[in-house]
């Protein structure tokens, strides 16, 4: 550790943020380092994301400071953030769909020719660099309504990445992504540790946080419980933290499904643009997985189960029943629900309440 990082880069002190009803985060108190990935870990609802966005300048504190560098800072929005040197890759994405990736890359730092006209090339070129520091070999005027979800996640780090922030927050970066893109995200946050950067994780996967952080800090109901060196926990010691009581049973023993349960669904047919015939048959009481590396026909398998891609080929028997499934009223009809790839994009209408998003499926 050298000189500058006995001093914290980043000091929150009594963070107090409120919303109607609830407080958010509670009296937080918390000290991150330059040249250290600092993990932040907690359940659903402890107040991780509102204190992100505290930091980040999307809310601003009911009371408590903040200081980077020694400075107390007071932003007024996220736009103060970003210039002050913090960037955020939120597990929601901001990319513009209609747009290419460069372009969603660059935005707000456009190279200009002289006279004042965007610099197109210098924009691939910065792009391009930006792609490469996570590993992604792609077209920069790809738009990004064409890229698969994992895909999208890099390009979003990229985008924060070009705009060489000190202070880089990854906001569950590692949902959608493939242990292939995962290895090559912590490649990325490894030389960020190298470069004397502060990186803030957050995740739910315990195995990646001990893995790849040097400070674990857990929240629960709002408040900051305990904070240490990676080293000193274990995955039972962080569930402890976060849900205050020791959890014998993280992982059940799984009931075997006898060989003459019933089959419950049976499905058969060729997936998207595979040349291969797809088949497997559900007992009941079974949960089947299916893995595979992004782009292998996973999402239009589960697509094609719900109506959503157009093939004659299909065949799905349900309880011995056949079921002829051309769109989703028709599987909605059979008894099959999706949860899709993309919940914000294809998973809920943003702009209605919960009331009429949980009524949606079921205005009959």
């Amino acid at each position: 550790m050298s000189d500058h990082d006995q001093q914290p880069f980043l000091q929150l002190h009594e963070i107090v943020k409120k919303f109607p009803g609830t407080i958010a985060v509670d009296n937080v108190s918390m000290s991150a380092f330059r040249g250290h990935v600092h993990g932040l870990v907690g359940e659903n609802g402890a107040g991780k994301s509102t204190l992100i966005r505290v930091i980040a300048g999307v809310h601003r504190p009911d009371s408590g400071t903040i200081s980077i560098g020694g400075t107390a800072t007071h932003f007024r929005d996220y736009s103060d953030a970003r210039r002050a040197g913090i960037g955020v890759v939120y597990q929601n994405l901001s990319l513009l769909t209609d747009i290419s990736v460069a372009e969603n890359v660059i935005m707000g730092i456009w190279p200009r020719k002289r006279g004042g006209l965007i610099d197109w090339s210098q924009v691939d070129a910065m792009a391009q660099a930006a792609f490469e520091r996570v590993g992604l070999e792609i077209d920069p005027h790809t738009l990004v309504s064409s890229l698969p979800i994992a895909t999208r996640q890099l390009v979003e780090i990229a985008k924060v990445l070009s705009q060489d922030p000190e202070i880089i927050i990854f906001d569950e970066p590692t949902a959608p992504l493939s242990r292939v893109e995962v290895e090559r995200l912590f490649a990325v946050i490894d030389s960020l540790r190298r470069q004397d950067k502060l990186v803030i994780f957050v995740s739910h996967r315990l195995d990646e946080v001990l893995g790849i952080c040097d400070t674990i800090t857990v929240m629960k109901d709002a408040r900051l419980i305990i904070t240490g060196p990676a080293a000193e926990f274990d995955e039972n010691k962080l569930i402890t933290a976060m849900v205050g009581r020791e959890i014998t049973e993280v992982f059940p023993e799984k009931a075997r499904v006898a060989p003459d349960t019933p089959v419950v669904f049976e499905f058969s047919g060729q997936v998207g643009t595979s040349q291969h015939e797809t088949s497997f048959t559900v007992q009941k009481g079974e949960v089947i997985g299916i893995g595979g590396l992004q782009g292998q026909g996973q999402v239009a398998l589960l697509n094609s189960i719900f109506g959503l891609e157009e093939s004659s080929d299909i065949r799905i028997s349900i309880h011995g029943k056949p079921w002829t499934i051309r769109s989703p009223r028709d599987a909605m009809k059979a008894g099959i629900a999706l949860i899709p790839e993309n919940r914000i994009q294809d998973g809920i209408f943003s702009g209605l309440s919960v009331g009429q998003n949980l009524a949606a499926a079921t205005l009959d």
